[in-house]
């Protein structure tokens, strides 16, 4: 299942509008690392989280809805609560983006964060469309739909499907100047098994040894 959710300014009552399949709680963090890490991007809500604080932000679900359903019901809800017009959605939900012209900036720039910041989209919308057009994003081995966590300075944890959806972060977020996943998974992997401490400034685990804090 999928679910339709919104994001509130409780300051001047604007809203975000977005769908995910993960858990809100999932989706709510990523929004939130965004913001933090993304200084450059000019994606309109995370410039108003900048702008206001975090803490004026609220989420919370509207509808849940079958995978298959999640851009038709984006795109009513963005069009019932006008968040184009009068909130933080920058278009009319994933199903009025271009694709076929963000999979051609993909497979020139081969970064996802790239091809946002060039195409004024977010970074799970890239995702999504490099999903559809069987762009690979990432090395292919074994192991790499093993969820794992990473935990920032600040002890915020974020979870991830796999090693190579957490390489993939660091690097749509700033946190390498590598444009490869490549080397970074078996960094990655390193913390996780304890050879290191912590890598691309966050300590990282394998979800199902990891404790709970």
């Amino acid at each position: 299942m999928a679910t339709i959710y919104k994001i509130t300014n409780q300051v001047n009552g604007k809203v975000y509008v977005g769908a995910t399949t993960n858990t809100l709680l999932k989706r709510w963090n990523s929004h939130k690392s965004s913001a933090k890490t993304q200084p450059k991007q000019t994606i309109p809500l995370y410039v108003a989280i900048r702008e206001f604080g975090l803490e004026q932000f609220t989420i919370e679900p509207i509808e849940e809805c079958q995978d298959q359903e999640r851009y038709e019901r984006e795109r009513y809800w963005i069009e019932k609560l006008e968040t184009v017009e009068n909130g933080y959605n920058a278009c009319k939900g994933y199903c009025e983006i271009d694709h076929d012209a963000v999979a051609e900036n993909l497979r020139k720039t081969g970064s996802t964060y790239e091809t946002a910041r060039q195409t004024g989209i977010g970074v799970s919308h890239v995702w999504g469309i490099a999903k559809d057009f069987n762009i690979e994003l990432g090395p292919c081995n074994e192991d790499k739909r093993i969820p794992i966590i990473a935990i920032t300075k600040n002890g915020e944890r974020i979870e991830f499907d796999s090693v190579s959806d957490g390489a993939r972060y660091c690097i749509e977020n700033g946190l390498t100047n590598s444009t490869k996943a490549g080397h970074m998974v078996t960094n990655i992997k390193n913390v996780c098994i304890g050879k290191y401490k912590h890598t691309y400034g966050m300590e990282w685990q394998y979800k199902n040894t990891a404790n709970d804090r």
